[in-house]
């Protein structure tokens, strides 16, 4: 399975902010289009996530417990 996590934002954001995926085997494309210049942290209920610069892309899954990187941000 695959999902697209476009994410942006009405308001400026002054910090890293978290998107909690669920603990399912699934990979995600995503893309930071907030507006502030902060990073997203990508994570699951448990274990690490990875975190997208603004304005960039990333392929990221999750493998049932971390969040785990397929791309570099592009």
């Amino acid at each position: 399975y695959s999902s697209i996590l476009d994410v942006t934002s009405t308001v400026s954001l002054t910090v890293t902010r978290d998107i909690i995926v669920p603990l399912n085997v699934m990979q995600y494309t995503v893309y930071n289009g907030t507006t502030g210049g902060q990073s997203i942290r990508f994570i699951a209920a448990s274990g690490t996530g990875v975190t997208v610069a603004n304005g960039m892309r990333a392929i990221i899954y999750c493998d049932g417990t971390n969040v785990v990187r397929a791309t570099a941000d592009v």
